[in-house]
């Protein structure tokens, strides 16, 4: 399988961020930042306020690269999901958010307070990121995850667990 590109747009409102509950895999029923797949002859930029605008409803006025992630999923021995995902950091936009039929759920949630969710992976690395958890000295961050889709719901409890526990409840 070829890696697919993919944009994520990460939105901030003072300390909340925006995040969609997705309805399709992957990540199916997991809580995520919005964003999708690249169309062809598509810029990066052109690609964030789209998939932002279909997925929010929202309008991003200003943005800027944040973090290149890596997702792969596998089953067994074989690659079932390969993205190569450019989140960009929406530092301003307007409009009213709603959700579309790709998601189940929508809302701004305060960064400590998402990290109790059922978050996908990537995106609970983004956060750390923004916590400045585990967080590296670099312009761009870059961020990857190798994980067998039959265990990522184990994966997530306890990437969950090992949070609450290194900063002691995550208030």
């Amino acid at each position: 399988m070829r890696p697919e590109v993919a944009v994520g747009a990460i939105v901030l409102r003072n300390d909340e961020i925006l995040l969609v509950k997705r309805r399709f895999n992957p990540s199916a029923g997991f809580w995520a930042i919005p964003g999708g797949h690249v169309e062809e002859g598509e810029f990066l930029e052109e690609a964030v306020r789209r998939e932002l605008l279909e997925e929010t409803g929202l309008k991003a006025l200003k943005l800027r690269p944040y973090a290149v992630t890596e997702y792969i999923g596998t089953q067994g021995e074989s690659v079932k999901y390969h993205y190569v995902i450019i989140d960009f950091l929406v530092d301003d936009f307007e409009g009213s958010v709603r959700m579309n039929e790709e998601s189940t759920d929508i809302g701004f949630f305060r960064l400590k307070e998402a990290l109790r969710m059922n978050l996908a992976i990537s995106t609970r690395k983004a956060i750390h990121s923004l916590l400045g958890i585990n967080a590296r000295k670099y312009e761009v961050v870059v961020i990857g995850s190798r994980v067998e889709l039959s265990r990522y719901d184990a994966e997530v409890k306890r990437l969950l667990e090992l949070e609450s526990a290194k900063l002691g409840g995550l208030d």
